[in-house]
């Protein structure tokens, strides 16, 4: 229903999903390979499960990628 990935460092990012179901093993690591492959770089990847809606960010908008390294 609704997706938002978040880079947390150089090398983790975090999935968050809202599903009407988590994800089945073979799912995530089929998901797992759509994403490295898209961005070319094999990231530690985090899923997390949300109910309802992804909260908005900061300046109140829902963005599907953010960069949430610390500067």
């Amino acid at each position: 229903r609704q997706f938002h990935l978040g880079q947390h460092s150089g090398e983790r990012l975090e999935l968050r999903l809202v599903v009407v179901e988590p994800l089945q093993p073979s799912h995530c690591e089929a998901l797992r390979a759509v994403i490295h492959q898209a961005l070319e770089h094999p990231f530690a990847l985090d899923f997390s499960y949300y109910e309802g809606r992804i909260p908005s960010g900061s300046q109140g908008k829902f963005e599907e990628f953010l960069c949430l390294i610390a500067d």
